[in-house]
C-alpha cells in the first residue's frame, strides 16, 4: 500500500469515526433531556408571586451542607422567556435582579 492509498484509507476510517461519533453523542442527549424531562415542571411563575433564589456561592470557610442555597424570598416583577426579573421587597430601592427561571424556587403559602 502506497502512500496515497494509506491517506484514502485513513481518510474514510476518520469520517466513520466521526459519524459514530455523532451519533452516540444524539443518543446520549436524547436520554439526558428524558431523565431531566421526568423531574421539570413547567409551571411558569407570574408577575408578584414570591420566589426564592438560589445562591450556590459558598463562602470561604463554610461547607455546602451546612450553607443556605437560598436567598430570598424576592418577588417576581417581570417575566420573561426563561428569566424573571426581581426585587427584594424588604430593599425596593436597590436595583431589580433578572437571574434565569431555574434558579427560582416558590414560595407555597400555607392555607
Amino acid at each position: 500500500m502506497d502512500e496515497k492509498d494509506y491517506l484514502i484509507v485513513m481518510k474514510e476510517r476518520l469520517q466513520e469515526a466521526w459519524k459514530r461519533a455523532g451519533l452516540s453523542i444524539k443518543y446520549n442527549q436524547e436520554i439526558m433531556k428524558e431523565q431531566y424531562d421526568k423531574n421539570h415542571t413547567d409551571k411558569m411563575p407570574t408577575v408578584g408571586s414570591m420566589v426564592m433564589l438560589e445562591s450556590p456561592v459558598i463562602p470561604r470557610g463554610h461547607t455546602l451542607k451546612l450553607t443556605r442555597t437560598y436567598k430570598g424570598p424576592y418577588q417576581i416583577t417581570k417575566v420573561l422567556d426563561n428569566t424573571v426579573v426581581l426585587i427584594d421587597p424588604k430593599k425596593p430601592h436597590k436595583e431589580p435582579i433578572m437571574v434565569h427561571i431555574s434558579r427560582c424556587k416558590p414560595i407555597h403559602k400555607d392555607d
